[in-house]
């Protein structure tokens, strides 16, 4: 049989393969919101953040972390029912269970009550001290925090948590078809055409080429 094979057929199921292909969903679905550049955009939550540019986002099922480059620190962002009526510093300290909290001072993130402080709590390099800000949003809380691996220089990333936390802010129009997940698009490339050319054109954001490549 395989001597009869032929390339037609080949070429048959390879079309057919690739029409599959056309329009499948590519990484995380709308429903778990949308990484595109260092913007985080959430249609049926209906908010937007923009994280550090350059900053690795990995959106998981119950929180986004991102990292920078030099992999020496993160930002978490994850969100908890607002079920009781406290302030947002009672929630550091009911809710979140934060010790010897210290540097704490409200602010106003588009709006909405917030309030952020240091504490020492665990983080993938051990005990560290933590910059942490709590953003209240409806019936929802916005709980940031972040760290550093380096002891020394624990406020490294205090300023670009606090700007993360203040860019939390509703969708605009333009957002709302930016929260749409991304979609497989098959072409057909001419003769000459190099992957870095359609890098350079892709939404891709993380090792564009590489992916592509895929």
């Amino acid at each position: 049989a395989r001597r009869h094979k032929t390339g037609t057929a080949t070429r048959v199921g390879r079309d057919s393969y690739l029409r599959a292909l056309d329009g499948l969903t590519f990484g995380t679905s709308a429903k778990e919101g949308v990484v595109r550049g260092n913007n985080f955009y959430h249609g049926p939550l209906n908010f937007s953040l923009a994280f550090p540019a350059g900053w690795r986002i990995d959106n998981q099922s119950d929180k986004i972390i991102a990292t920078p480059r030099s992999n020496d620190g993160l930002i978490q962002v994850s969100l908890s029912d607002r079920n009781k009526r406290i302030t947002p510093r009672q929630f550091m300290t009911q809710r979140l269970k934060l010790e010897g909290i210290r540097d704490g001072k409200a602010f106003s993130a588009n709006g909405l009550q917030g309030y952020t402080a240091r504490a020492h709590s665990n983080t993938p390099w051990g005990m560290r001290t933590v910059r942490y800000a709590i953003v209240y949003r409806g019936n929802s809380v916005y709980v940031f925090a972040a760290a550093a691996k380096q002891k020394n220089n624990s406020r490294k990333y205090d300023a670009d948590i606090l700007k993360t936390a203040n860019s939390l802010h509703p969708l605009t129009r333009a957002e709302k078809k930016l929260a749409k997940e991304k979609k497989l698009k098959i072409i057909r490339a001419p003769a000459g055409t190099r992957y870095a050319a359609l890098a350079r054109k892709s939404s891709l954001t993380n090792y564009p080429e590489e992916q592509l490549r895929l």
